[in-house]
């Protein structure tokens, strides 16, 4: 039988195996269970809110804990430990039984643990992160957890049952969502460690995930405009000359990226003085112009690099069986270990000197999944312990990093564009994009789900390259038509940022004639004929009057944690075809946006949901709610439509 104490608002299970503690953090309940007491709880992501309202009844045989509208009920007999979660109406959302916990040693403290939950048949999920599969309602399906180019793994989901479940595990494994089942798996663990919320409503359980564990900060109005980047800027003189010709055309640009290989060798974390001869008086020079600017940062370090051996002899590098070597994407690399506090240390110093006191003070953190030449984790070890154990959490640690560096150098607007994330990322100024995707329509409309999905996650600030990432044969025709539709469509996320390699690559030369890393076409919005460039300046005007609604959704974003791109539901929950509606969204709370994905359409459908008149943005026209209305969207039109009308003059330059 198993033994249950109280100890102060935490509730106490010993069984034969396990210890299990139940706390409450915000308004849901966290049930943590160990096979050693010793085992610390040093990567939690979860924090407490100060408004915790627990009520605990023990007895002999059995314990309960209320939060708010969550209960967990732990009821034990000679056959185990059974857990029931029900909400405020006393409705069973999930239940497991601990007996049944498939633990596997490995060695030490470490298992592979399967944890299976009873779960409601007739349930919708979403969330989890940023993936490509386009799935929109996640039931019966397969969800890999781990990072990597293009997926970001957050495993947090929620349910059109009124409950959130967050599984508080940074470990590689797979979440598996059955008709009438919930089951999860790590691959090395030292526990069962989750947190549960029931909520009224979608938006409801967002904020209650937010609340513990972390809000945005504040995004600087500097950034919620136009962003110029491209593969790659790789001298100073042609940054600047892109900047002033911008200046010249009175095209408001907001920030110019600098992409990698401004550097001679990577992991040197500092500029090729060959190419970029004057840091400070780039940036200067931009600053004066009105643009920001943003370096590239990655976590590697290639055997040739001067940081190489320092970095080997002082162990500030992730250890591997055999040899150092992580990754031959561009030389032979390793990859830093920002688990490592020294490590932390010695790479702020380099980038403190070679890049923040030359005025750069946004970075752009690539590659912090981070990319392996190897497929198997279990080869890799970080001072947190096997890669395979804490793999999901690497991305999280490169973006503390900067920002916990940043702050105490006295920066208060901390932007950092990031390649991946993990639960909690968010409260680091971590503005997450979609990873190095294909050009196509396909692939836009993907972009389109995996940004519902990553902001019920808990991530605001999402962004994806305008145009896609690889490769496209940039003067066709479905090239200007793909770009010109996903140009609409950034105007409309969080961040509007044009990036992309444009074939055919082209190998530039230093003075002496050495050869330097490939690069793309050149990808401004006048590199693709005068109709494309006078469509993208007319949505970079749109975007830029927009500004002070956009400015209200990051305050909304850093006070309450809701997301900035939304689905259809979580504004409109008792319309139920919202819940079923993937290729629209909500910008806010009074904007719906229905980009076109489809090569060369003019039309398509739109869905208005219930509760609200609507007002269309190309031509004015007011739909009542609960209708779906075929619009026409000529190139240079993107459906907009305004929630009883509000904000109107600010889009209506859509339909002029």
């Amino acid at each position: 039988m198993n033994s249950f104490s109280k100890q102060g608002n935490t509730i106490r299970v010993e069984t034969e195996k396990l210890y299990i503690n139940v706390e409450a953090y915000g308004s849901g309940i966290r049930f943590y269970a160990v096979f050693n007491k010793s085992v610390g709880d040093n990567l939690s992501v979860l924090s407490k809110t100060g408004d915790e309202q627990p009520s605990t009844v023990i007895k002999d045989t059995s314990a309960v804990m209320t939060n708010k509208n969550t209960k967990i009920e732990l009821n034990s007999s000679d056959a185990g430990l059974v857990i029931t979660i029900y909400n405020e109406k006393n409705e069973k959302l999930l239940k497991a039984d601990i007996s049944d916990l498939d633990f596997k040693h490995i060695e030490n403290n470490d298992y592979k643990l399967k944890a299976v939950f009873q779960a409601p048949e007739n349930e919708k999920l979403f969330g989890m992160g940023q993936y490509q599969n386009g799935k929109f309602d996640l039931k019966n399906s397969a969800i890999p957890l781990y990072q990597e180019n293009k997926q970001v793994s957050i495993p947090y989901v929620i349910s059109s049952k009124g409950y959130g479940f967050f599984w508080h595990n940074p470990s590689i494994g797979k979440a598996e969502f059955t008709n009438d089942k919930m089951i999860w798996t790590a691959e090395c663990t030292e526990k069962l460690d989750f947190w549960i919320v029931a909520e009224n409503t979608p938006k409801d359980l967002v904020r209650a995930y937010t609340n513990v564990t972390g809000k945005a900060p504040v995004m600087p109005e500097y950034a919620m405009g136009f962003w110029q980047s491209r593969l790659r800027y790789w001298n100073q003189e042609q940054l600047l000359e892109v900047a002033n010709k911008y200046k010249e055309k009175q095209i408001p640009l907001d920030i110019i990226v600098c992409d990698f290989y401004h550097y001679p060798t990577l992991g040197d974390m500092k500029f090729d003085y060959d190419l970029f001869p004057d840091p400070k008086g780039m940036v200067d020079e931009l600053k004066s112009m009105g643009t920001e600017f943003m370096i590239s940062f990655w976590p590697h370090t290639e055997i040739k690099s001067d940081t190489y051996l320092e970095m080997k002899e002082r162990n500030l590098l992730a250890e591997t069986d055999g040899d150092l070597f992580q990754c031959e994407l561009f030389g032979t690399t390793a990859f830093f270990d920002m688990s490592n506090p020294e490590t932390v240390e010695y790479v702020w110093e380099k980038c403190k000197k070679n890049y923040y006191d030359n005025g750069i003070h946004l970075f752009w953190l690539d590659e912090i999944e981070p990319t392996l030449s190897r497929k198997s984790p279990e080869c890799h070890k970080l001072k947190a312990g096997k890669y395979q154990k804490v793999a999901n959490i690497y991305p999280l640690l490169c973006e503390k990093a900067f920002y916990d560096s940043l702050i105490k150098e006295g920066e208060t607007e901390i932007v950092s564009l990031s390649r991946c994330a993990w639960a909690g990322s968010q409260k680091y100024g971590s503005l997450v994009w979609s990873g190095d995707i294909d050009s196509n329509f396909d692939v836009l409309a993907k972009q389109i789900v995996a940004g519902q999905q990553i902001g019920i996650a808990g991530v605001s600030w999402w962004n994806t390259d305008i145009g896609g990432f690889f490769k496209s044969n940039s003067n066709s025709p479905e090239f200007e038509d793909l770009l010109i539709r996903w140009f609409e469509y950034g105007t409309f996320c969080p961040v509007m940022r044009l990036h992309g390699d444009r074939a055919e690559d082209y190998i530039p030369e230093k003075a002496d004639g050495t050869k330097l890393l490939f690069t793309g076409q050149p990808n401004e919005i006048w590199s693709y004929g005068k109709r494309a460039e006078e469509i993208m300046t007319k949505y970079i005007k749109i975007r830029n009057s927009v500004k002070p609604y956009t400015k209200q959704l990051f305050e909304q974003a850093q006070y309450y944690g809701d997301p900035i791109i939304r689905t259809l539901f979580y504004e409109f929950p008792e319309d139920e075809n919202c819940w079923n509606i993937s290729d629209e969204y909500m910008y806010g709370e009074d904007m719906l946006v229905a980009p076109v994905t489809e090569q060369f359409s003019t039309e398509r459908e739109v869905y208005l949901p219930k509760g609200a008149e609507w007002q269309s943005a190309i031509n004015g026209e007011i739909y009542n709610g609960g209708e779906t209305v075929k619009v026409s969207a000529k190139l240079d039109q993107i459906p907009v439509f305004l929630r009883n009308g509000k904000y109107f003059n600010m889009v209506k330059q859509i339909g002029e």
